[in-house]
């Protein structure tokens, strides 16, 4: 449905913006050794910088798109920009960890916000014809944040300290601020629920339960099952999803709804692939880097060019997905980047024993453009055809299962290789697995959207 008051170069810039500025925190992942050193804690410690902010990201992601769908995208984008910068000014003031993870919180909440409602506002802006195109070239924000992240951000935090990876963003967050505040006050609001929002207090337990269940998720990482943090997170969750069902089961104006039409399976079945994908391709992002430096005994400067190789193949791949999937259609564009994304990771396993450098490159850029090119298309399978008051559930829908992902990925994957290593003594093995493992995975995720075989609307 396409919204003919809101000028689409308006919409373009506040979306890529949005995208850009929340993509900007990958900047932590190569910053991790400059906490550790600067706050004396372990890396264990310092990971829940990381553990938090995806929780916090997960709660938020339906409950944005839905409110978004009652209230306008504009108002909540607004609130999100703001939540996220003005938690990045406030991090950069801390000096100790756990007031830095507890920041963390808020600035998830405005991460999610952002990542939800950045796809949303192009899929409300441009027509179903010109959505792919549209949507991919405005997830290039996203590569293009997480390479000024990885290469600006690692050096500012060598040079001026970890403080000023926040501090950077600052300025970004109040221009995108300000544009969104003006360039979308023509934002088109009649295609919004009519019907009363649902209750703030389902919200609460829905965010708690998904925020608790990520939680979970790390305890098991960072402290193994048998210990209480991680059964109380389970605990807490479980009661929290109990309760939300119970408050929002009767209220006519329910939080979540869902019935088993073609096209709500076709948003489950998008969801899902992006979800496998994201759990198979971000091992490129925490484990690729350890492997280069143990293996290929490489230096942190390359593993920078790396991960900068990796994000510019990803923006490749995100304009590449886009276009194909208006020309010859979202599902099989997503299973073609699912498989090329896939043979990147295969890729990877003829240099275990060479460790051949410029092998390691292509691999690299292979699996990055399949992963854009999977992005890019996903995106168009899940929002081409929404009516223009769901689109912030169905873009919540990407938004939560690619941050889920993440913290499965890590959970998955830095359990696997421990134990190889530990039992086989064998940390090649390890590596060796885990990106077979990564590359089954992944597969999957393209596999997953022609299980209703390919009729899909170009």
């Amino acid at each position: 449905m396409q919204i003919n008051k809101i000028p689409k170069i308006q919409a373009f810039v506040s979306g890529f913006g949005m995208l850009f500025i929340a993509a900007l925190d990958f900047s932590i992942n190569v910053s991790l050794p400059v906490f550790r050193e600067s706050m004396n804690v372990d890396i264990v410690l310092v990971l829940w910088i990381i553990i938090v902010y995806h929780a916090a990201r997960s709660g938020t992601g339906f409950i944005a798109g839905i409110y978004s769908d009652y209230f306008g995208i504009k108002r909540l984008a607004i609130l999100g920009i703001a939540f996220y910068t003005i938690s990045v000014a406030l991090i950069g003031l801390q000096n100790n960890l756990f007031e830095v993870t507890l920041l963390r919180i808020p600035q998830g909440i405005g991460a999610a916000i952002l990542f939800t409602l950045g796809p949303a506002l192009i899929s409300k802006t441009f027509g179903a014809k010109q959505k792919g195109t549209a949507l991919g070239f405005t997830l290039t924000a996203v590569a293009i944040g997480q390479m000024t992240g990885v290469l600006l951000g690692g050096w500012i935090s060598d040079e001026f300290g970890w403080k000023y990876i926040f501090y950077m963003r600052i300025p970004f967050g109040v221009l995108v601020f300000v544009f969104t505040l003006i360039g979308l006050r023509t934002l088109d609001r009649t295609h919004l629920l009519p019907q009363k929002p649902p209750s703030f207090e389902s919200s609460i337990f829905l965010f708690s339960g998904i925020f608790s269940a990520v939680l979970f998720i790390g305890c098991l990482i960072t402290n193994g099952l048998i210990s209480v943090t991680t059964m109380s997170s389970l605990i807490i969750s479980v009661c929290m999803f109990f309760l939300f069902l119970r408050r929002d089961q009767h209220k006519t104006n329910k939080l979540v709804t869902f019935s088993l039409s073609q096209k709500n399976l076709e948003i489950l079945s998008g969801g899902l692939s992006n979800l496998l994908v994201t759990t198979g391709t971000f091992i490129m992002w925490f484990l690729f880097p350890f492997y280069v430096n143990d293996i290929v005994r490489e230096s942190g400067l390359m593993i920078g060019f790396l991960l900068g190789l990796l994000s510019f193949s990803s923006l490749l791949g995100y304009i590449t997905g886009g276009l194909l999937s208006d020309q010859i259609g979202d599902k099989f564009t997503t299973v073609v980047g699912s498989i090329v994304s896939a043979a990147g990771l295969l890729l990877l396993l003829t240099t275990l024993n060479n460790g051949d450098l410029s092998l390691i490159q292509l691999a690299t850029i292979i699996h990055g453009l399949g992963f854009g090119v999977h992005q890019g298309s996903v995106y168009a399978l899940n929002l081409r055809d929404t009516e223009g008051n769901s689109t912030g559930l169905f873009s919540a829908t990407l938004s939560v299962s690619q941050t889920v992902g993440t913290v499965f990925s890590i959970a998955l994957f830095g359990s696997l290789f421990i134990w190889i290593s530990e039992t086989y003594d064998n940390t090649l093995l390890a590596y060796k697995l885990s990106f077979i493992a990564a590359s089954i995975i992944t597969l999957l995720g393209g596999i997953i959207v022609i299980s209703r075989g390919f009729n899909t609307t170009k």
